[in-house]
Parts: C-alpha cells; sequence; structure tokens
C-alpha cells in the first residue's frame, strides 16, 4: 500500500537551498503556479517548499488555506515522481483563490510533466 505522507524532513527550510532553487534555470508556469526544479543526487527523497505571495494574497487565512491546498495535492500526487529525485518549488502566483480541485489538476499536469522528461 502507497502511504500518502508529507513528513516535516521532506520540507526544504533552509535559506540557501531555497535560493538555490529559486536561480535554477528550469521553471515551469502552469495555471498561476511557477514550479522550480532542480534535480538532485544529494538527497534520498524529493523535497519541496511553498511559497504564498504577500502581495497577490493579503490576508494570512486566505495564504495559508492556499499553501495547505498545495501540500494536500502534492502530498496526493508525489508518487508519480517516485522513481525521480527532485528538489521542487512551488510560488502560488495568482491574486484569486483556486479551489482544491484545480489546484489538484495543476499538480497532476505538472507530476506527470516530470515524469515523462
Amino acid at each position: 500500500m502507497n502511504r500518502e505522507t508529507l513528513k516535516k524532513s521532506e520540507i526544504i527550510r533552509n535559506k540557501k537551498t531555497i535560493e538555490s532553487l529559486l536561480k535554477s534555470k528550469n521553471v515551469t508556469l502552469i495555471n498561476d503556479m511557477k514550479f522550480f526544479v532542480e534535480k538532485s543526487d544529494e538527497i534520498k527523497y524529493g523535497k519541496v517548499f511553498f511559497s504564498v505571495s504577500k502581495k497577490k494574497i493579503k490576508k494570512a487565512v486566505d495564504r495559508n488555506k492556499i499553501k495547505r491546498r498545495i501540500k494536500e495535492a502534492y502530498r496526493k500526487n508525489k508518487y508519480i515522481l517516485s522513481n525521480n529525485i527532485y528538489r521542487i518549488g512551488i510560488i502560488y502566483n495568482s491574486s484569486k483563490m483556486l479551489e482544491y480541485s484545480e489546484i489538484n489538476r495543476t499538480m497532476e499536469r505538472f507530476m506527470q510533466q516530470k515524469n515523462i522528461e
């Protein structure tokens, strides 16, 4: 059985790692979400960070809600990338609140696209 979890150790919190990821040339834009991707051999499993713009989404409650939706969509779909180890940065660039179903569809498209490469 495939466990769909997102452990604390899978989330990138190191500022230098985030900055290097944001400087990477491999950027994908799908439905107002930017995905920064870096293939990595030095880590054992995929790592990810999530960000929602404070300029576009003013209320912290709404930013946190969007982050929860993105985390859930990532958690549900990360099995697609199980063979590959990536560092992924996900930045939400929209000023409107997307429903979970739209975020999930976007995440599926991204994961399938990365799995093919």
